[in-house]
């Protein structure tokens, strides 16, 4: 996760450390002391510079669906109502009709292999930058500008 956005073409404004969450996934082909040897080097290599967050998780399961519950939800949510992380809260009901069920289908798909995110995770998410900083996610800013895809 890094917190950096374009503030003028060509122009990235990063306006704070990277933070990185790094773990195995096992592979039977593997032995897993060789897979996490070469995550904590990893960590280490990232973690150098003192510039940024690297941390070792033993659950990265955990960590990427709980980054869904960002992803999948509030970043593709803004970018489809054109609307940031603060007015999308401070629009009637929308975070708890809209944006709470997309998560808590994330969080249900998430359990069916295994992976437990609280509700927490989903209050964490919805409120983790103050609704005054209006912050537009990633998926917003590129619509935007214009920026489409096609798969």
């Amino acid at each position: 996760m890094i917190d950096s956005h374009e503030i003028a073409p060509g122009v990235t404004e990063h306006s704070s450390a990277d933070d990185l969450v790094i773990g195995t996934f096992p592979n039977p082909n593997l032995d897993v002391a060789i897979e996490q040897a070469a995550a904590a080097r990893f960590v280490a290599l990232y973690s150098a510079s003192g510039k940024t967050r690297c941390v070792l998780t033993p659950d990265v399961a955990y960590s990427r669906w709980r980054k869904l519950i960002f992803n999948a939800c509030l970043n593709s949510i803004c970018a489809l109502t054109g609307l940031d992380t603060g007015r999308i809260r401070l629009e009637g009901d929308m975070a708890e009709t809209l944006v709470r069920p997309a998560m808590d289908e994330i969080r249900a798909a998430a359990a069916a292999v295994g992976v437990d995110l609280s509700g927490y995770v989903c209050e964490r998410v919805i409120g983790a930058y103050p609704v005054t900083m209006y912050l537009p996610p990633s998926m917003l800013e590129d619509v935007r500008k214009g920026c489409t895809c096609s798969f």
